[in-house]
């Protein structure tokens, strides 16, 4: 009598081929991911003041280059992860408060540097240093943020949805405790 053996899934493969089922891919970058990327070396690259101006000239250039992403799309992102990670976030605002810095201001600037993940973490003061001041100007007015979100063709936006992060940040801070 002859047995019936079952032979594994790998036998008869090569290296390469069980190596990379094993092997996770990394899933694409985002193009706003990919955006902010380009942003971050292109402005580091400029030898002029870094003020809200080139800001806005730099990061229009890098959603033109990368495919995938409008203004508009960008804008819409950006705002969200602004608010979902960092200004709903009250650590954040009393460190804001702490360190003498406008929430919106500071949030806008560190979501388009990629680096809302390691301010979470580490804190805002360990990220940025002494180099504080990067964070204070406003590349996207919050009006503008709020049209790419809630504006549609047949509606324009509310003065409440144009201030509704403000009003939050303004709020937020009256409840804060001051140390």
């Amino acid at each position: 009598m002859t047995k019936n053996i079952q032979k594994s899934p790998e036998e008869g493969k090569t290296v390469d081929q069980f190596v990379s089922k094993s092997v996770k891919k990394r899933s694409p970058k985002s193009p706003f991911s990919r955006v902010n990327e380009k942003y971050e070396h292109l402005l580091d690259s400029q030898v002029v003041e870094k003020d809200m101006r080139l800001k806005r000239l730099v990061i229009d250039e890098c959603i033109k280059r990368v495919s995938g992403i409008s203004s508009v799309e960008y804008q819409r992102t950006l705002r969200n992860i602004m608010a979902q990670k960092l200004i709903f976030h009250f650590p954040f605002l009393k460190e804001c408060r702490y360190l003498g810095l406008q929430p919106f201001e500071a949030a806008q600037n560190i979501v388009m540097l990629s680096k809302a993940n390691r301010v979470l973490k580490e804190g805002l003061e360990n990220v940025f240093k002494r180099e504080t001041d990067m964070l204070s100007d406003v590349v996207f007015t919050e009006s503008e943020l709020a049209k790419a979100k809630y504006a549609t063709p047949a509606s324009a936006t509310t003065p409440e949805q144009e201030s509704e992060l403000s009003v939050f940040i303004e709020r937020a801070m009256s409840i804060l405790p001051t140390e």
